[in-house]
């Protein structure tokens, strides 16, 4: 039984494969519709997928166990979070690590006397592992640090072209040592301003040398990103406790993380339906050329149902073509997929992985376009009675 079925298919595949070379040029224009759908969905799933996982990425790189909180409203109300109250909560919630307020000044800098693009900021010690940041030369700021002393950012560096370990740099109407430069550092949604391009200090010398400065930011990390939901309320209430004018702005990476799945998977559907449009219009092809292959071949037919074919022998021979120019066609878009993608990954320093989903999605539907859009010719087919298929006009 199983022998005689495995026979029928072998027969079928050969005589579907005789028929396909018999006429190249027709099942090669056939098979590029196929191909070409088949290549976008795989290449836009593909693409999408990578981006989404490069996003990810990037975002799990920063500490899915970190909260970043803005703190907005008037410097009346704000100045009332200091770092005293933020240690004091600190301690008071036993899965909070380690914190890092940020306190901004928008003072012009300069060295020497020429003005240097940089960003001043205050924060604490712990913004260095936090922001998961590396020494180029020199050492980090300390909480023991008495006086104004500084870190720079590696453009900060660049800018001046020499040396800055030792020297000064002026900021308004004050002077800030530098004791270390920091390597490159990556992007970080958390922290409001280009790290590379920072002139940092201790916040308490910071806050003494610029009383109008507030802490606008603090980023805190905790002991486990299973504790984000809690502490965030927590510290939504103890904040508000200090300050009740201050409005405050929650941001973490784990809700980050799900809002950039979520967005990707929409775009992924779309993405889908955009390249299954072009699967349709090469299963109209082959359907085009299936029901042109049926006129050409009647006298064929009429031999077959004469000498005892049945019909659904008939459906089955131009089914079985069909099939297998999709199937052609989809295993030339599926490589022509993958390959397109990993290109633009490697233009887009995504990561480069192989992914099963866009593969398995475009042989399933290049087979299902077969089986579609053949049905209907081989139907046509079937349905020829001997008589009218070795009449000849």
């Amino acid at each position: 039984m199983v022998s005689s079925i495995i026979g029928d298919i072998y027969l079928l595949l050969q005589q579907a494969r005789i028929n396909i070379l018999a006429r190249k040029l027709r099942s090669c224009l056939a098979m590029l519709g196929v191909w070409i759908g088949s290549a976008s969905v795989v290449a836009l799933l593909y693409c999408s997928q990578l981006a989404t996982i490069s996003v990810v990425s990037k975002l799990s790189e920063l500490g899915t166990n970190l909260i970043s909180v803005s703190l907005l409203g008037s410097s009346n109300y704000s100045k009332d979070i200091t770092v005293a109250s933020l240690n004091e909560i600190s301690k008071k919630y036993k899965h909070i690590k380690k914190y890092a307020p940020l306190a901004f000044s928008y003072e012009s800098v300069y060295f020497n006397g020429k003005k240097v693009n940089a960003n001043i900021i205050g924060s604490n010690e712990d913004f260095y592992d936090i922001s998961k940041l590396e020494l180029q030369a020199g050492r980090f700021i300390s909480e023991f640090d008495q006086d104004e002393f500084c870190v720079v950012g590696v453009d900060v560096q660049r800018q001046v072209a020499i040396s800055l370990i030792g020297s000064q740099l002026k900021y308004g109407k004050h002077f800030c040592t530098v004791v270390g430069v920091l390597q490159p550092a990556k992007n970080n949604f958390f922290i409001p301003v280009d790290i590379d391009n920072i002139v940092l200090l201790p916040i308490k010398v910071f806050q003494k040398s610029n009383h109008n400065s507030i802490i606008r930011d603090v980023v805190f990390s905790l002991t486990s990103s299973d504790y984000v939901a809690e502490i965030e309320k927590n510290l939504k209430t103890s904040l508000a406790a200090i300050s009740p004018k201050t409005r405050t702005y929650f941001r973490n990476p784990k809700e980050l993380i799900e809002k950039v799945v979520e967005q990707k998977q929409q775009l992924t559907i779309l993405l889908a339906i955009i390249g299954c449009i072009s699967l349709l219009v090469g299963g109209i092809g082959i359907m085009n050329i299936m029901l042109v292959s049926v006129v050409e071949r009647k006298r064929e037919i009429g031999i077959r149902l004469a000498v005892g074919a049945h019909v659904d022998d008939i459906r089955k021979m131009f089914l079985v073509e069909a099939i297998l120019l999709s199937l052609c066609g989809g295993i030339l878009g599926v490589l022509s997929g993958v390959a397109l993608s990993l290109v633009i990954a490697n233009f887009a320093s995504w990561p480069i992985q192989l992914l099963l989903t866009p593969i398995i999605l475009g042989f399933g539907v290049s087979i299902f376009v077969g089986v579609f859009f053949g049905y209907w010719p081989a139907h046509t087919a079937a349905r020829l009675t001997p008589v009218e298929s070795l009449r000849v006009e």
